[in-house]
């Protein structure tokens, strides 16, 4: 597997810890949105109100991310237990070429699996 891939998958389930964290910290919703195509994504640690501070990462070129096979979506975590709200919980990176890495947001607990 790429290092990009191997990288980017890193990156993205510690991102996905954190907002679940924020959460939990805040006893605010927060979300992890899908953002430019897949080529990167959004975190909003304080809320999901759109004057909410949002901090955007992208992901090396060529390298794509996906929710339940699309490259549009979100993942939300309730407050004030970081309970996940979504009906996808597969997230695919890929890059050009063929390498891909699975993992998965458990059920409610919305721990990282890879």
């Amino acid at each position: 597997m790429s290092n990009q891939i191997r990288s980017a998958t890193s990156q993205i389930a510690l991102d996905l810890e954190r907002v679940r964290g924020a959460s939990i910290k805040t006893s605010k919703d927060s979300s992890f949105t899908l953002a430019n195509n897949g080529g990167g994504y959004d975190l909003r640690v304080s809320g999901v109100q759109s004057t909410d501070p949002v901090t955007s990462i992208a992901i090396p070129d060529n390298v794509i991310l996906q929710i339940g096979g699309s490259t549009v979506g979100s993942l939300t975590y309730g407050a004030p237990y970081g309970d996940l709200s979504a009906t996808n919980r597969t997230l695919t990176v890929s890059k050009s070429g063929g390498k891909t890495q699975i993992f998965y947001v458990v059920g409610v607990t919305g721990k990282v699996i890879r």
